[in-house]
């Protein structure tokens, strides 16, 4: 990557969401750089020790980073069940998968229950899709339809943010600009072998996104593993 990456020891936990206003942020990728610009004490563009290039690669880590630890860049997708089929490729290009819901032909749709590539074929009584797992970039959905007409599963993810031009609009959520900014700023510090200043930029960055993030847990029982 040619740059020093940092390390953040963060809790393990099942699931986070976003707790923070949803708004997409309506600046842009420049003007973020240029608030970046400023900390770093090169506000002028004549003389430059980072290029826009490598602040604007820092600015879409930054933003696939926050979108991993808060969960704020979120998405979903309706996928055609088909008859016997478990395994599915969505086309949405996700950090993590945090639920799936299936659609029925009639009736009332129900959320499934997350549960594991150990337990397919464990079921006993159950002939309607009540598990979910995500694997190798595939969602799978069992015990599978033996029949379909017009049956559905909708897939809820935490997106991962594409990358934009320096120009473009930033797409995570207005309420963390601030900690995009600080997030840049590190990783040029970084760079310029100035670690004692990026931890303390990386630190306030940490604490605008733990301002947002709620921890979520999910049911202990929610999965369903018959492997012992």
């Amino acid at each position: 990557m040619g740059r020093l990456k940092y390390i953040i020891l963060v809790l393990l936990i099942p699931s986070i969401c976003f707790a923070g206003p949803q708004a997409t942020s309506s600046t842009t990728g420049t003007n973020l750089i240029a608030q970046a610009r400023i900390y770093l004490d090169e506000p002028s563009t004549s003389i430059v020790r980072w290029t826009e290039a490598e602040l604007l690669q820092y600015l879409n880590d930054g933003t696939v980073d926050i979108a991993a630890q808060t969960g704020c860049y979120q998405g979903s997708e309706s996928i055609t069940l088909g008859a016997n089929t478990i395994e599915y490729s969505p086309s949405t290009s996700y950090l993590s998968v945090v639920g799936v819901v299936i659609n029925p032909a009639s009736g009332t749709k129900w959320g499934l229950i997350k549960g594991s590539i150990r337990s397919i074929g464990a079921q006993v009584g159950v002939s309607v899709p009540t598990y979910w797992y995500e694997f190798a970039g595939k969602i799978g959905i069992y015990p599978a339809y033996t029949a379909v007409t017009t049956e559905t599963a909708t897939a809820y993810f935490v997106k991962r943010p594409a990358a934009i031009a320096a120009g473009g609009t930033v797409p995570t959520p207005a309420a963390l600009d601030n900690a995009l900014v600080y997030y840049i700023t590190a990783q040029a510090l970084l760079k310029d072998r100035r670690p004692q200043e990026a931890g303390n930029y990386l630190a306030w960055y940490q604490k605008e996104l733990n301002q947002y993030r709620q921890d979520l847990s999910e049911v202990d029982n929610e999965t369903v593993d018959p492997v012992r």
